[in-house]
Parts: C-alpha cells; sequence; structure tokens
C-alpha cells in the first residue's frame, strides 16, 4: 500500500503538548456537528491515495475545486470535464502557482492513471482496520486543523494505526489519542538497510508511547 501519508498512534488520549499540537492535534470541533462522510467517499479517498503521489499541486487544485469523486471518476473512467470546469480548473491552477505545463489536466491524467491497476480501496480499509487502523479523510470531524492551511498540498488522507483495542467500527474518523509525537524522515529511494532500521527504530519508538507522525514501514 502507498498511502500519501500516514499516522502511527498509541495511548493514552490525553492532552497534547504544544509541539505535538502544532503537527497533528484534532480540531476542537466534535463529531455529529457535521454529518459523517460516506463509506464510498472514504474508498474514493483512499483510492486517490494510492492515485496520486503527496505534494502533487494540480491534483489538489482539482481536489479542491472539483471535489475528490468527481477527480476520482476523472482518473478511472471516461469522465470529461465541460468547458467551464476546465476554464475554473486552468484558473485555480494558475492562481495556486502553477505554470503552463503544470496546469495540463491531460499530463497530470496521464500521470494518474499510471497505477489504476493497483485500486483496492476497500481492501485497504479492511487490511487496516484489521490491524487496530484506519483512514482519517478532510471530511472527518477529527481532521487536523492545521492540515486545511496546506490548501491543495494537503493530504487526500491520513492513514493510521492505533491500539489493538480499538474495534474497527469505531475507526472511521477517528484519530486516536497521543501525548508526545515524533516524525521519521528520510529518503523516497529507501535501501534494504534502511527500511529495516527504520522498522526497528519505529517499534522502539512506539512502545515507548511515542506517536509517529509519517515514516515508518
Amino acid at each position: 500500500m502507498t498511502p500519501a501519508d500516514s499516522v502511527r498512534t498509541t495511548p493514552p488520549p490525553t492532552t497534547a503538548p504544544p509541539a505535538a499540537r502544532a503537527t497533528a492535534t484534532t480540531p476542537a470541533q466534535t463529531a455529529g456537528t457535521t454529518p459523517a462522510p460516506t463509506a464510498e467517499l472514504r474508498r474514493v479517498r483512499a483510492e486517490l491515495c494510492r492515485l496520486i503521489e503527496p505534494g502533487d499541486l494540480l491534483a489538489g487544485v482539482a481536489m479542491e475545486l472539483l471535489g475528490p469523486e468527481t477527480l476520482h471518476r476523472l482518473i478511472t473512467t471516461d469522465h470529461v470535464l465541460s468547458p467551464h470546469q476546465g476554464q475554473q480548473l486552468a484558473e485555480a491552477a494558475e492562481s495556486a502557482g502553477l505554470g503552463p505545463r503544470q496546469q495540463d489536466l491531460e499530463s497530470g491524467l496521464a500521470r494518474w492513471r499510471t497505477r489504476t491497476g493497483q485500486l483496492r480501496g476497500e481492501r485497504d480499509l479492511e487490511t487496516m482496520a484489521r490491524f487496530g487502523g484506519g483512514l482519517l479523510i478532510p471530511e472527518d470531524p477529527a481532521w487536523p486543523q492545521q492540515l486545511r492551511d496546506l490548501g491543495p498540498a494537503a493530504p487526500a488522507g491520513l492513514w493510521f494505526r492505533g491500539q489493538d483495542t480499538i474495534t474497527a467500527d469505531a475507526l472511521p474518523g477517528r484519530l486516536p489519542g497521543f501525548t508526545r509525537a515524533i516524525a521519521i524522515v528520510g529518503s523516497r529511494e529507501i535501501t534494504d538497510y534502511g527500511t529495516r532500521v527504520t522498522a526497528e527504530l519505529s517499534q522502539d519508538l512506539v512502545r515507548a508511547g511515542l506517536c509517529l507522525i509519517s515514516g515508518g514501514v
């Protein structure tokens, strides 16, 4: 699985220190203030995590303007935008600072469609649930408010793993609490040695009670 971002969480759910709140704390908004996202929307975003590389600004602009369902349909079917929608997307991409080549939707679609054969959204969600995890999406009340500041650079979702006591039914839209957080950052061209060391380091940090914000295997 190739999630856009991952968050590995550990108990207990108490107040996070300022450093942790700055990176991945949940907003003050409580569940029930907005309608819960549908299972279909969560599946769509799970598949967008596979289709789109993190930081792809054209995809982010399209997702903000058209919505994740329409972007997913553009990539996976013969659906086309109306001339008005195409013009809106071009203007939004230019406003986001993208150059003429970066704004080209056909180039973007060709880039994103290389992974359509890997789409297993429901299976990915079921697999993460079996391991005590899930996918947090922007439509969830628990989505970290700081990520909204990223605009089109925000991830399509956050994959996370938590304590084994969380039931699968409680996972959608819920990011388990944490008291301390740390990030592991490295090269995308990871070696076998790097994979092994990162796994060992991640496990030791989780056992010590830290929440891994990105990083780990």
